[in-house]
């Protein structure tokens, strides 16, 4: 009785090293697999970026899930302006520490996609040194709300819609009738008149010629002719002085000796 009951003891130790052995190497498998997928998605990450066309924007960049990405003018090609609650309504393309961007990224030149350090430690994907975001504003895949938005935000493109150029349409010209030879003589038929009769047509050499212009106005009178010089001053008087001889005789004879001026003008 002694012996069954160790023996089934033994049997008992036994299945529960069996179970616990199980346990471990289904665990170690476990960790195993974990490591080799761990493994296998750092060697083949996701794609996180590709390219997809509007008829009206051209070809723009977009998340694997079809959502739409963005750049901001306000950011330079080394830091993101766009933090807090900013953050919240344009989410941030963030990437893997370390990843190799050339496989995330799907339709584009590897050339033109990089990398920031944002001010949270997170590494955020750019193209072309633009931040790449998201809008909160989107809400299915395909939609692009965000462009245009305050006249910062704008639709991260890859090549701009060619522009639409209309071709111009001629204009319609209203056929003329050829002119008629000067002297032909045209009859035409009067509505309404007997048979036979005709109204005639003036001819170019009975038509109204153009008025001659004027003749030009008669030329200004001559200017009239200069006044006569004023006469000359009259001149100065004669004086002139007689006196008889003393004693003497003649014409003065007998009234003594006379002295007198005569003013007289000259011839």
């Amino acid at each position: 009785m002694f012996r069954s009951r160790r023996t089934t003891s033994t049997h008992a130790i036994r299945r529960i090293g069996m179970v616990a052995g199980g346990m471990t190497l289904a665990l170690a498998l476990g960790t195993q697999a974990a490591s080799v997928e761990a493994a296998s998605a750092a060697k083949h990450p996701a794609t996180l970026v590709s390219t997809t066309k509007n008829a009206m924007l051209g070809a723009y960049l977009e998340t694997a899930q079809g959502r739409t990405l963005y750049t901001f003018t306000l950011d330079t090609s080394t830091k993101s302006n766009c933090t807090g609650a900013c953050a919240t309504e344009w989410p941030p393309l963030l990437v893997p520490k370390g990843v190799k961007l050339s496989k995330v990224v799907h339709g584009v030149t590897a050339s033109k996609v990089g990398e920031i350090k944002r001010a949270n430690g997170t590494f955020q994907l750019t193209y072309e040194g633009k931040p790449l975001y998201r809008f909160a504003g989107d809400k299915k895949a395909g939609q692009t709300k965000g462009q245009g938005l305050d006249n910062v935000w704008f639709v991260a493109l890859v090549s701009p819609a060619a522009a639409v150029t209309s071709t111009p349409v001629p204009m319609a010209t209203t056929p003329t009738a050829p002119p008629t030879s000067a002297g032909s003589n045209e009859t035409h038929d009067s509505s309404g008149s007997s048979a036979g009769s005709t109204r005639s047509v003036p001819t170019q050499s009975a038509r109204a010629q153009p008025t001659p212009p004027p003749p030009p106005p008669p030329p200004p009178p001559p200017p009239p002719p200069p006044p006569p010089p004023p006469p000359p001053p009259p001149p100065p008087p004669h004086e002139s002085q007689y006196s008889d001889p003393p004693g003497g005789a003649g014409a003065g004879a007998g009234f003594g000796v006379l002295s007198h001026r005569c003013r007289a003008p000259l011839p």
